[in-house]
């Protein structure tokens, strides 16, 4: 009788222990599902916009930023400017494709497409506009390939080079453009 007894302990200690088992890996997978979706819902409706630029507290001899948000570089009669061009003035460049709403073909921005449900148009890109005035050096020679943007941050950007351009951006063209992508 001892053994029927020991026997049944034995099967409800098991199944107790599976129960247990069940009730840890259901735990630590809802833990790893809560995790993972407050990390989604962290970034939900977060929007990154690129900031007027600012004057540093220092600047170089020769630096100035603009009204308009132009950096420029002037030495004698030689002027080097950089402006972040604003979507509206792209769409004004690019009228007739950015006035179709969400068939516009603006490389650069969305044109008059506002998403579901919101009354704002996102920016696509962030588009820089280099001058060069010279009227007294010789030649001068930028080297578009060595530039780089440092933000406030310390972080630095590179220029994409034509493969990196062509993988990134020729989804935009294809996905937003279709078959029109050819009128570029």
């Amino acid at each position: 009788m001892s053994k029927a007894y020991g026997e049944d302990v034995s099967f409800y200690r098991k199944a107790f222990s599976m129960r247990i088992r069940n009730i840890a890996t259901g735990g630590l997978l809802l833990a790893l599902y809560l995790v993972t979706l407050s990390g989604c819902i962290s970034q939900v409706g977060l929007r990154r916009f690129a900031t007027p630029p600012q004057p540093a507290l220092e600047q170089n001899e020769g630096m100035t930023v603009l009204d308009d948000g132009t950096i420029t570089y002037a030495k004698d009669r030689l002027e080097i400017s950089l402006q972040v061009l604003e979507d509206g003035f792209l769409n004004r460049q690019f009228a007739s494709a950015s006035n179709r709403g969400a068939e516009s073909t603006n490389p650069y921005t969305y044109g008059d497409w506002t998403p579901w449900g919101q009354e704002w148009t996102p920016s696509r890109f962030t588009v820089i506009l280099l001058k060069v005035k010279n009227y007294e050096f010789p030649k001068v020679f930028i080297n578009p390939d060595a530039l780089t943007i440092t933000s406030s941050n310390e972080r630095i950007y590179n220029v994409l080079d034509e493969g990196l351009l062509e993988d990134i951006f020729s989804p935009y063209l294809r996905a937003y453009a279709g078959i029109q992508r050819r009128q570029f």
